[in-house]
């Protein structure tokens, strides 16, 4: 999970250009799902070799609509530094004020190289007071 009863996880919303990429859409139905979240950042995340949760796509959430790129494995190389598509992924929201949730975007749908994920809703599935 992302939380536990004391702390959240200390997460970089940094990632690395791997080439390829899907655009993660939020229009503003999606944002206004998630607005009572408050202004802060979004992140797609997955677990890479050594089973560290690392950042694939992030963007500043400040109530407009937006979208990011979410970032796909470059497989001329043995490191998993992108998503690959049988790996769960994580959208992790963490507000202003350091509280984290993790987004489920209904309905859900594939990772697809250039394609585009456009969202017309996103439910909290868990959060961390």
């Amino acid at each position: 999970g992302i939380c536990d009863d004391e702390s959240c996880l200390s997460l970089s919303y940094n990632y690395s250009n791997t080439g390829s990429n899907m655009t993660f859409a939020l229009p503003n139905s999606s944002i206004e799902s998630i607005e009572e979240l408050g202004a802060g950042t979004l992140g797609a995340f997955f677990f890479n070799n050594q089973e560290n949760l690392i950042c694939a796509g992030s963007i500043s959430i400040n109530g407009m609509e937006t979208a990011f790129p979410i970032m796909g494995d470059d497989l001329t190389t043995a490191v998993i530094d992108g998503y690959l598509t049988n790996q769960e992924l994580y959208l992790i929201f963490t507000n202003e004020y350091g509280t984290q949730y993790k987004l489920t975007p209904s309905p859900c749908e594939g990772f697809e190289i250039n394609g585009i994920y456009s969202r017309t809703n996103s439910r909290i599935v868990k959060r961390r007071r």
